[in-house]
């Protein structure tokens, strides 16, 4: 990254400060209210299937212990089946709410730094409009960007299925490996620019979502792509550190660690997720101004003219 290259990723660190301290209330209780549902989420998948998988491995010791033709085998096997059916049944409600729970949380950065960055003001009743509206299209451009992600991950492990097979030593083999997921995960960081790009537009352009959201932001991220690739690296290299200091203190028989290790977590992710989505968004508009369009912010407009045209009505009928 060049000097002036480094001088524009230094402008969307600045105006990124600059957008949290003009909506810092808003944000934090966005922020705030995401981190407490989903350690709630978190509490609730760790009480609710901890004694179903206990009540698993006991069961599946004494189908060990026991012969197919012993009398409390049929019992045993019908538990077993209904216990994994009970845990598959609360991961996945689970998994389905924290979806949920960071697809609003999502929408509701983006729009809210867009906003700020804008220097317009922001009423509850606008933006829970604009939030309603505003969360199918990042959805669908979601489920294409799990497509291209599931699709990358195949292409890796295709690649690396080769050196699997053909390496004798296991020092080499593990060096390797190691190699080439480093290598594989930057790449990915690199791709993922314009995936995210693609989220944001999709939440601030009314008509863009998809294929035509990831299209657009190939187009719209050229000559910053640096930048955004410098905001995954940044955001992958935090993540990388917290993780590997909560594994140097992680104890798996205590519960109350894991629960405190886990919260830690979801408090980092959830302000990492804030950052990235308020940077991007800021990255969105430079972009915009670097290729000379216009911003669009449509859904706003519209709810203001509404909200304009109708005041206006109501007080012509009750001076007439």
């Amino acid at each position: 990254m060049g000097l002036y290259e480094f001088s524009s990723f230094v402008v969307i660190l600045r105006e990124s400060i600059k957008v949290l301290a003009k909506n810092g209330q808003f944000m934090a209780t966005i922020t705030t209210a995401s981190i407490l549902l989903n350690s709630l989420l978190l509490f609730t998948n760790i009480f609710s299937t901890k004694p179903v998988i206990h009540d698993l491995l006991s069961k599946e010791t004494l189908l060990l212990l026991a012969g197919p033709g012993s009398p409390g085998f049929a019992d045993l096997l019908l538990g077993v089946k209904i216990d994994v059916r009970t845990i598959i049944g609360i991961e996945s409600a689970i998994l389905l709410a924290s979806l949920i729970i960071s697809l609003f949380s999502m929408v509701s950065t983006i729009l809210v730094s867009a906003i700020a960055h804008q220097d317009k003001a922001l009423s509850f009743n606008d933006f829970l409009s604009r939030l309603t509206r505003s969360c199918i299209r990042p959805f669908i451009t979601s489920f294409h960007i799990t497509i291209y992600l599931y699709g990358y991950i195949f292409f890796v492990l295709v690649l690396l299925i080769p050196l699997v097979v053909f390496c004798d030593h296991l020092f080499t083999l593990k060096a390797i490996s190691i190699s080439f997921g480093i290598v594989a995960l930057i790449f990915w960081t690199y791709l993922s620019v314009v995936w995210v790009l693609a989220l944001v537009i999709s939440v601030l352009e009314q008509n863009c979502y998809g294929i035509g959201a990831l299209g657009k932001a190939g187009g719209l991220i050229k000559g910053k792509r640096l930048h955004g690739f410098a905001l995954n690296i940044f955001v992958l290299l935090a993540s990388i550190v917290v993780v590997q200091c909560s594994r140097m203190i992680r104890d798996p028989k205590s519960l109350s660690i894991q629960m405190i290790i886990g919260f830690f977590l979801t408090v980092f992710s959830g302000l990492v997720t804030m950052f990235q989505y308020l940077t991007y968004t800021v990255l969105y508009f430079q972009c915009k101004k670097t290729h000379g369009e216009e911003i669009e912010l449509q859904a706003s407009m519209e709810y203001s003219k509404y909200r304009w045209g109708f005041s206006t009505i109501t007080n012509f009928v009750v001076s007439s």
